[in-house]
């Protein structure tokens, strides 16, 4: 088996366990390999804040973010060759073009802040208040 799994591309293996797990032997034989304890049964809960439903036992799913939105969003220039958006609701600057050509930056120019406007743990809903929300309190959803 050490063989075969060293000849094999890990695409080529992920296949193989799929297909197996088509079978109720295949299953029986899967669930030795990898225990509850490595992989869990789905148990999902609805997000509070962003409204997505994740599963706090994988730690991948447990980031809760929104990208900044278009509607509050404004393409910002310095001079004709520097330019980034800034968004109005969370206040970031993001999306920087022009700034690292020369490797040489001013004191006053904006930072790239990624492109959320929060990134954070989710809050499952029925411990989630709006009101009480720090990250929520700190958004601006005022139309300009």
């Amino acid at each position: 088996i050490h063989y075969g799994l060293s000849k094999r591309s890990d695409e080529d293996i992920a296949k193989l366990v799929k297909k197996a797990a088509m079978t109720m032997d295949g299953l029986k034989a899967l669930t030795k390999i990898f225990p509850e304890e490595v992989m869990p049964p789905k148990q999902t809960i609805r997000c509070g804040r962003c409204d997505q439903e994740y599963d706090p036992q994988i730690p991948s799913d447990s980031v809760c973010r929104e990208e900044h939105p278009e509607d509050k969003c404004k393409m910002m220039w310095d001079g004709s060759k520097k330019s980034w958006e800034h968004c109005r609701r969370c206040g970031k600057d993001f999306r920087l073009d022009g700034f690292h050509s020369w490797g040489k930056r001013k004191r006053d120019d904006p930072e790239d802040e990624g492109p959320y406007c929060y990134e954070t743990v989710h809050v499952p809903m029925e411990d989630y208040d709006e009101d009480d929300d720090p990250i929520m309190q700190n958004l601006d959803d005022s139309d300009y």
